[in-house]
């Protein structure tokens, strides 16, 4: 059973069958991961090497470390693009565990997005920006 506050875990509602789930993602797969590829070689090449976090953490989303994240995030915005944050410490995952560098961490991560939602002009424009901030 999900807890409560988990909702988007829950798939009983999914109007297909796994085996029909899964032949869409075998097939979309491919050109997921070649977009996905083509938004990171973007961001690979036209950011500093310091703030990325290493392809091994680009599947998601492409991941970078920033001191200044607030800043670069509202230049972002105020550049009509968008990225996110949505990269909680662990300690939400284990009620009274501390994890202080977990928690340090999570503050400076930006994940830049790589999927169809951001074409590769966007990816261009959100490395001008983010370089012109840090």
């Amino acid at each position: 059973m999900l807890p409560a506050d988990y909702p988007w875990l829950d798939a009983s509602n999914l109007q297909m069958t796994d085996e029909e789930y899964f032949d869409i993602i075998e097939r979309k797969l491919p050109k997921v991961i070649a977009e996905k590829e083509k938004i990171n070689k973007i961001y690979r090449n036209l950011l500093p090497e310091s703030i990325q976090m290493g392809d091994d953490f680009q599947n998601w989303r492409f991941m970078i470390v920033i001191e200044n994240r607030q800043k670069v995030l509202d230049a972002i915005f105020k550049a009509g693009l968008f990225a996110g944050t949505n990269f909680p410490s662990v300690s939400y995952m284990f009620k009274g565990v501390s994890s202080p560098v977990a928690e340090v961490e999570a503050k400076h991560i930006v994940n830049l997005f790589n999927d169809f939602r951001f074409s590769e002009a966007q990816a261009r424009k959100i490395c001008d920006v983010i370089n012109s901030v840090i």
